[in-house]
């Protein structure tokens, strides 16, 4: 289920395009756009040690595929 997820063309959608929202409401920002994401994602400030592994891994892999990790982490799907 973990792997249908993550893959799934209506999760790849909606990473999208949570990412363009971040983008659109803090543009050019990126550490402002990661805490926004954890913030919604989780209802709750992102600790230290998440932002700054989620800004390592979008220096890497980008912002959507951030959010598709946040949508299949344990503190988004319970």
């Amino acid at each position: 289920q973990a792997l249908s997820l993550l893959n799934n063309s209506f999760t790849l959608r909606m990473a999208d395009a949570f990412a363009q929202r971040l983008q659109n409401e803090h543009p050019g920002d990126v550490p402002r756009q990661i805490a926004r994401a954890l913030e919604l994602a989780y209802g709750r400030p992102g600790t230290a040690q998440e932002q700054s592994a989620a800004g390592d891994f979008v220096s890497r892999q980008g912002l959507a595929p951030l959010c598709r990790v946040i949508f299949n982490s344990n503190g988004f799907l319970y």
